[in-house]
C-alpha cells in the first residue's frame, strides 16, 4: 500500500466581487450570497497575495470548466478556482501573460457600479505596479488587437452574437495560455522538482552500524562489547 502525505489547501472561488471561502453558517464572517434561486455561506476577502505555484485547467460537466490557480503566500496554501464563464476569468487571463510568475503577485477581484452599469473583474499587481490586458490595448479610444486575439465583428453586436464572440475569446485563451504559460510553466516546476530529487539522490548514503561494522569485519553481533 503506497504512503505518503499531501499538501492542504485552502479553496477559494471568486464570486460576488471576493474570493470567498466557503464556511459554516454559524461562522461569525459567514456572509450568505443568493442567485437564481442558489445560495451559500462564505467568508469573503478582497484580495490574496502571494507567488503562483501551478496553474491548471479543469474540465467539469456539474460544475462547469474553471482555471485552478495554486498559490503560496509564505504560511499558507490556497487554490483560486476561476470558471471560465466568468468576467473575473476573462481579465485574469488577459493579463496573465504580464505575471512574472517567479515572483509575488496581488490578485484583487472587483465588483462596482460605474455610470449607471456593473463592472466586474480582476485587479492584478505585481511590484506595485497594475497589469494591464496583454492582447489589447485602447488607442486614441478605439481598441487594437495583437498576437491574433479575435475581433468583434462590430461595435454592436446582438445577443446571438455578443455570445459567439465570448466563445471566440474563451477557445482562443483557452489555446494559448494553454500552450504559452500553463505548459512551460508547470514543465519548469517538474524540472525543478526534479532537480531537486536528483541533489538528494546524489547525497552519500547513510550507513547503520550494522552496515559499518559488517564493512570492517567485526562480525554480526554489534553488541558484543556492551554490557549487560
Amino acid at each position: 500500500m503506497p504512503v505518503g502525505t499531501s499538501e492542504s489547501r485552502i479553496y477559494l472561488t471568486v464570486a460576488y466581487g471576493k474570493l470567498r471561502l466557503k464556511c459554516d453558517e454559524k461562522d461569525s464572517k459567514a456572509v450568505w450570497r443568493e442567485y437564481e434561486g442558489k445560495g451559500s455561506w462564505a467568508k469573503e476577502f478582497s484580495w490574496i497575495e502571494g507567488k503562483i505555484t501551478k496553474i491548471f485547467y479543469k474540465e467539469s460537466a456539474d460544475y462547469g470548466n474553471s482555471y485552478e490557480v495554486n498559490i503560496f503566500d509564505g504560511v499558507d496554501r490556497y487554490n483560486i478556482s476561476f470558471k471560465e464563464n466568468s468576467r473575473y476569468c476573462h481579465d485574469f487571463l488577459v493579463k496573465l501573460p504580464n505575471i512574472k510568475l517567479d515572483q509575488p503577485v496581488k490578485i484583487t477581484p472587483y465588483q462596482m457600479m460605474v455610470e449607471d452599469k456593473e463592472r466586474r473583474g480582476t485587479s492584478i499587481q505585481q511590484n506595485g505596479v497594475k497589469l494591464q490586458n496583454f492582447f489589447a490595448a485602447k488607442v486614441e479610444g478605439k481598441w487594437v488587437y495583437n498576437k491574433n486575439f479575435p475581433e468583434p465583428s462590430s461595435d454592436n453586436l446582438n445577443e446571438k452574437q455578443w455570445k459567439k464572440y465570448l466563445l471566440d475569446m474563451q477557445i482562443f485563451l483557452q489555446d494559448y495560455i494553454q500552450e504559452n504559460i500553463i505548459k512551460p510553466f508547470n514543465e519548469k516546476a517538474f524540472k525543478e522538482d526534479l532537480e531537486a530529487a536528483v541533489s538528494i539522490d546524489e547525497q552519500p548514503p547513510v550507513i547503520d552500524d550494522e552496515q559499518y561494522y559488517k564493512a570492517n569485519g567485526a562480525g554480526k553481533d554489534i553488541d558484543d562489547d556492551l554490557p549487560i
